[in-house]
């Protein structure tokens, strides 16, 4: 696993995460990861510090999708988002249909890149209009 330094920012302008990267700016250590609406081709790469909780991994993100996928300009009374993590393989399932993440005190690191794993998102946005 390579680490290298940056200067941290919520958004990453990298065209294609990096894998097997941890950027480290000399107080957060975090991975670009990738993020998709599902059913849709709106996307970002975001910034994501190793040392969240996935529960902060989640609630987190679900603000940056509120304004980064300009939610808040389409028409909805409610709106409830979930985040998917891409590639479970799940017979008769599309993948954007495959179970949300719950939320759990473990961190990303220890979650996700500890065991080499290197995880993409799906972002499902249900917006009920009455």
């Amino acid at each position: 696993m390579a680490q290298a330094n940056y200067i941290y920012t919520r958004q990453s302008n990298l065209q294609q995460t990096n894998y097997n990267v941890i950027k480290c700016d000399g107080l957060t250590e975090w991975v670009t990861v990738y993020f998709k609406e599902a059913f849709t081709d709106n996307r970002k790469n975001y910034n994501i510090p190793i040392k969240w909780t996935i529960e902060q991994f989640i609630n987190i993100v679900k603000e940056w999708i509120m304004e980064d996928f300009d939610i808040a300009n389409r028409d909805f009374t409610t709106c409830s988002i979930s985040i998917i993590e891409a590639a479970q393989e799940i017979p008769g399932t599309k993948a954007e249909d495959s179970p949300c993440m719950v939320e759990e005190q473990i961190t990303y690191y220890d979650k996700y890149i500890i065991n080499n794993r290197w995880p993409a998102f799906y972002i499902k946005i249900n917006l009920n209009k009455n």
